[in-house]
C-alpha cells in the first residue's frame, strides 16, 4: 500500500505543467484509479514530462546545482550566526542569530517583514510554537542567494 510520488515542478523546471506521477503495486493503482479527478494531464504537458523524463543529464545537473548553492548558502548564514538544519531539499529552515523562543520570534517575524518589503518571498510559520522563530528559505541561483544575504545584512534587528 505504498506509494512514491514525484513532480516534475522543481528539478525538471516545469511548474508550469502541473505534471507528477506515483508509483505503486496495481492494486493500489487501481484504487486511486477509481477516485481520481476526470480531467488527465494534457497532451502538451505529457510530452513535456516525457521529454524531460528522457533527458536525466540535466535533471542530474540542476540537482548538483542545486546542492551546491545550498552548501554556500548554508554557510554563509551560519558565518553570521544562524542555526541552520541539514537539508537534502531545495529550501533550507533557519533561525536568526540569537533566534530561540519569543525572541526568536519576534527576531524571524521582523525579519520575515523586512524580506517582504523587499520583494523576496520567504515563509514564516508563526503559528507553530515549533517554528515561529526560523524562516524556511526557498534555494534559487547563486545571485539569488547573494541578493538574499545582501537583504538580511541590511536588516535592522
Amino acid at each position: 500500500r505504498l506509494v512514491v510520488t514525484r513532480t516534475f515542478s522543481k528539478s525538471y523546471g516545469l511548474a508550469g505543467l502541473r505534471v507528477g506521477y506515483g508509483l505503486g503495486s496495481a492494486e493500489t493503482i487501481g484504487l486511486l484509479d477509481r477516485v481520481r479527478d476526470s480531467y488527465n494531464v494534457n497532451r502538451l504537458s505529457q510530452a513535456g514530462a516525457l521529454a524531460a523524463l528522457k533527458d536525466q543529464a540535466y535533471l542530474v545537473g540542476v540537482v548538483e546545482r542545486v546542492k551546491a548553492t545550498r552548501r554556500r548558502f548554508v554557510g554563509l548564514l551560519e558565518a553570521r550566526g544562524w542555526e541552520v538544519y541539514p537539508s537534502s531539499a531545495n529550501f533550507i529552515f533557519g533561525r536568526p542569530v540569537n533566534g530561540r523562543g519569543e525572541q526568536g520570534k519576534a527576531i524571524a517575524e521582523s525579519l520575515f517583514s523586512w524580506f517582504l518589503e523587499q520583494k523576496i518571498l520567504v515563509r514564516y510559520f508563526g503559528g507553530s510554537p515549533l517554528t515561529s522563530d526560523g524562516l524556511r528559505i526557498s534555494i534559487g541561483t547563486d545571485s539569488d542567494m547573494d541578493r538574499v544575504i545582501g537583504v538580511i545584512d541590511t536588516w535592522q534587528k
